[in-house]
């Protein structure tokens, strides 16, 4: 199972290649949610 790091970095590599004008953002909301979910 990958960790939340693993998948945030999945995420923005597919973001940035897909949506190149707010990768970062989305990225960063992407991991608040993965930690939410981890603490969880």
């Amino acid at each position: 199972m990958e960790g939340p790091a693993e998948l945030a970095a999945y995420y923005y590599d597919r973001k940035l290649t897909e949506k190149p004008d707010k990768p970062i953002i989305n990225a960063l909301d992407f991991i608040k949610r993965a930690f939410k979910c981890a603490l969880i």
